[in-house]
């Protein structure tokens, strides 16, 4: 009997994904699903606006709810649509650089910012506020039914009730987090770092000193690995990261003025760790930094560009 193949990845770490330079399917799929996300969300709308001569039927509530539903789908749709496409022309893009810089991999193989990365405030605002109303227009029909027309069993009025509450709290919480920290910023005093030599980053947007009660600050290499295993007559792909190496950085907390602060240390001297996101089982650097403040969970990691 032939084995079917499976994938799914099972990790602890944020995974990160390099783009394949290889024509990948996974957009091309996704602009095929933006369609009926697309086409739904524009018959819905264009019949409540009257473009098309469709008959949305019920009351002006229930149009308006409808309507709702309409933009999330076509919001979604168009969202789903720019990132695959917007993915796909960033291939192209880095198929030309790796022809004319085949020996400098950092210069194609990963979307690095020669600056550093954030963890942009806005950006995660929008997130959640998206995500928020995703959820809620989908439900809000659901909802509607279940509490004005009294028409649907006790138990999915509870069921579905919990979902949209638990995931309003999520929200709301990583909105006042996001509100309270703003950007966070790791910022880079050199493109790429090497391995075996010194290096130096600047942290922005840390917690005010006086409310923190203790930070670490750690450096560590991963290998993400995909790993074959065989279940239910399928083979199964699971990705998986390993610690390759770990090292706590020096971080007083009096050291912190202005939610700034700058921290040093030395890469391992060992060729084997230089980021490589080239091969299948790709190896990357994180610096992470984990704060203990009051009512807030403030752990934040950056990707750093490690190369021999």
């Amino acid at each position: 009997m032939t084995k079917k193949a499976n994938f799914k990845l099972s990790s602890k770490r944020a995974l990160i994904n390099p783009t394949p330079l290889a024509f990948p399917k996974s957009f091309v799929a996704l602009l095929i699903l933006s369609v009926p996300f697309l086409l739904v969300g524009i018959w819905i709308t264009g019949s409540y606006f009257g473009f098309f001569s469709a008959n949305l039927g019920g009351n002006v509530a229930e149009t308006r709810i409808l309507l709702i539903v309409g933009l999330v789908f076509l919001l979604s749709g168009l969202g789903i649509f720019l990132f695959a496409f917007s993915h796909l022309l960033k291939i192209l893009f880095k198929k030309n650089l790796r022809k004319r810089h085949p020996y400098e991999a950092w210069l194609w193989d990963y979307s690095w910012n020669r600056r550093g990365q954030t963890h942009s405030f806005l950006k995660r605002l929008l997130y959640n506020l998206f995500g928020f109303f995703l959820v809620l227009g989908i439900f809000l029909p659901g909802l509607y039914i279940a509490y004005v027309k009294g028409s649907m069993p006790l138990f999915f009025k509870v069921i579905m009730s919990l979902f949209v509450f638990l995931y309003l709290w999520i929200c709301i919480r990583e909105i006042i987090k996001t509100l309270k920290f703003r950007s966070v910023r790791c910022l880079y005093t050199q493109f790429p770092y090497r391995i075996g030599k010194d290096f130096s980053v600047n942290l922005e947007g840390l917690p005010n000193a006086k409310s923190i009660e203790s930070i670490s600050c750690k450096i560590k290499c991963y290998e993400f690995r995909v790993i074959e295993s065989s279940k239910s007559n399928k083979k199964v792909f699971e990705r998986v990261s390993v610690e390759l190496y770990s090292e706590d950085i020096p971080l007083e907390i009096s050291h912190i003025k202005d939610g700034r602060v700058g921290i040093s240390g030395r890469f391992p001297n060992k060729k084997s760790l230089g980021t490589d996101f080239t091969k299948n089982d790709y190896i990357c650097w994180e610096l992470s930094v984990n704060a203990k403040v009051p009512g807030v969970d403030f752990n934040y990691a950056f990707i750093l560009p490690v190369y021999n």
